[in-house]
């Protein structure tokens, strides 16, 4: 399974009026609930006073002491039910995106890209690009976003998530990252 990991930067500032929260477990008939904490982070404070409740689209910001609702957070872009929620020192919450959830990324994007025409890339040629996050601006021009940036971080990314699945013992080789190769005939 791969996983793109959202970051978000939350801060709680206002919180919403307490509400009884219940935990509710429903489980398809003859299998059995067993306890584990993937979708449960404590905030980074040090008296570590919210409890992260992961499910559905959001997080859930339970008061730890007395489990009343302080907020929920919207994950911006999340695809169905994110899991394995951890937390950083700065208050950064991560969650990991299922594998449905990316299978439809992938397919939207398939979608989005077929329906660009060569002459709408090739027209981009020399243009500017200007690569922004939060405060980070990066000016390219076309090619060299390209060639630059956007080449050596997919094969960077797409070689990790290969080391990972082969840690994993899934059999996984050069063959299957190069794909098949097109011989002159």
């Amino acid at each position: 399974m791969v996983a793109i990991t959202v970051s978000l930067a939350v801060s709680i500032t206002d919180t919403v009026p307490s509400v009884p929260f219940e935990m509710n477990t429903r489980l398809p008939s003859g299998r059995t609930a067993t306890p584990f904490a993937r979708n449960l982070a404590l905030s980074p404070d040090a008296e570590q006073q919210f409890l992260y409740v992961g499910g559905g689209k959001s997080i859930v910001v339970l008061d730890r002491k007395t489990l009343d609702v302080a907020g929920e957070i919207e994950v911006p872009g999340q695809i169905g039910a994110g899991h394995h929620i951890a937390t950083d020192s700065k208050g950064n919450i991560y969650i990991a995106q299922t594998a449905a959830g990316l299978q439809k990324l992938v397919s939207d994007a398939k979608q989005s890209l077929e329906a660009v025409k060569p002459e709408e890339v090739n027209a981009l040629e020399g243009k500017d690009v200007l690569f922004s996050v939060r405060d980070l601006k990066l000016p390219f021009k076309a090619e060299g976003f390209l060639m630059t940036f956007s080449l050596p971080n997919f094969h960077f990314h797409a070689t990790t998530a290969y080391d990972i699945l082969r840690s994993k013992g899934v059999p996984l080789g050069k063959r299957d990252y190069m794909g098949r190769m097109k011989l002159a005939s």
